[in-house]
């Protein structure tokens, strides 16, 4: 699981929008604060 969340990281892979829905769950916020940039 811990290289999965690196990829997605660096932006190789992308989580689906299921797996999004469900880490937005486990973590109680909305869904598009996964989704928008933070300039960061």
């Amino acid at each position: 699981m811990e290289s999965t969340v690196s990829r997605w990281c660096t932006n190789e892979v992308q989580p689906t929008v299921e797996t999004l829905y469900e880490i937005s769950k486990y973590l109680k916020v909305d869904i598009r604060e996964l989704l928008i940039s933070t300039g960061k």
